[in-house]
């Protein structure tokens, strides 16, 4: 699932700017390299200017200093002091427990360091060979690796609250979705965009996410031929809210009610997810008739199942994904 990619409705709060500039850092400039930046404002800048070519930017907000780490200035995430810790991001309730997110496995090294622009910089030292800078946003988080050389790991682990379960889409993301809570309002559910790498010349790099035990690993396929340092990120896009999943023959029944003019499905569509008539109902369905119907009609033509996202505030999304029991198209 990538937001945007084949939806109908948006929340345009979501949606990612692609920027093309050039790296300005002699390190990324260089045709080969094996410098990584050793300040926290170098790492900030290097990984900023990647994220931009790579279409992957995001908008920071200002982050503080608390007894938890560094928080964002909108109270939604908040970042370790070590590289050992998690970050973490509020559950929908004061009774929910935080969902936690760890950085890398593969990066060992680093106490947080603050760059002027608010990135949080872990491993900016010649010492390492690898370095990470963590930008904090509103309802996004991001993760940005810059690797040394061919020595380096090929592999980084990310583990993910164990309440989500991850998935991998046939588009390259990874979609994070909730196995809901007791008492909870409403649920986490969250999105990792899909994997980009850049060598030093910002060319891309092969690079692909896989799931492993519950946990997110972005496998980059440099060489020892690679042009280094080689940047590299896993974007998470959360929000609070439910996710309706079809099955593969609930998303044809939508479809035939659509293609024999049937718009009065919502019952049925709100009955077979347990969602109780009237205004719960209608919430879901304010997501439009005609965008739920032409997605379900863009999944069965493509193998894949009907999606809603619908948030806590804001409107609803439809889209299609992988069908729920499979790694690829329909068929369930």
């Amino acid at each position: 699932m990538t937001r945007g990619r084949h939806a109908l409705v948006t929340t345009g709060s979501l949606a990612v700017a692609a920027l093309v500039v050039s790296f300005a850092s002699p390190a990324m400039a260089a045709d080969t390299s094996t410098d990584l930046p050793t300040t926290p404002d170098q790492v900030a800048t290097q990984s900023v200017q990647a994220a931009h070519v790579a279409g992957a930017a995001i908008d920071a907000v200002t982050v503080t200093k608390t007894a938890k780490g560094l928080t964002a200035e909108t109270g939604e995430a908040t970042a370790p002091t070590s590289v050992s810790g998690d970050i973490s991001v509020p559950g929908p309730g004061a009774a929910t427990k935080p969902y936690t997110f760890s950085l890398p496995d593969e990066v060992t090294a680093g106490s947080a360091a603050q760059a002027t622009d608010d990135t949080i910089v872990y491993g900016a030292s010649k010492a390492t060979d690898t370095s990470l800078a963590v930008r904090l946003g509103n309802g996004v988080l991001q993760q940005v690796i810059t690797i040394k050389d061919a020595a380096a790991s090929h592999a980084y682990t990310f583990h993910v609250d164990s309440r989500l379960t991850p998935s991998p889409s046939t588009d390259g993301d990874v979609m994070l979705t909730s196995k809901g809570e007791a008492g909870a309002a409403s649920a986490l559910n969250a999105s990792v965009a899909k994997a980009w790498a850049l060598d030093a010349n910002a060319k891309p790099v092969p690079t692909h996410y896989e799931v492993r035990q519950g946990s997110i690993v972005q496998v980059i396929d440099f060489t020892a031929d690679t042009a280094f340092p080689v940047t590299a990120d896993p974007t998470y896009w959360y929000w609070w809210g439910e996710r309706i999943v079809s099955t593969w023959s609930q998303t044809k029944q939508i479809k035939a009610f659509a293609d024999a003019g049937n718009y009065g499905y919502a019952p049925w569509f709100c009955g077979i997810f347990g969602i109780a008539a009237g205004a719960a109902c209608g919430l879901v369905m304010t997501a439009g008739i005609n965008a739920i119907s032409n997605q379900a009609r863009y999944g069965v033509a493509h193998g894949k199942c009907l999606y809603e996202d619908v948030p806590f505030v804001g409107a609803p999304r439809v889209y299609t994904g992988t069908c729920p029991g499979t790694s690829g198209g329909g068929g369930v």
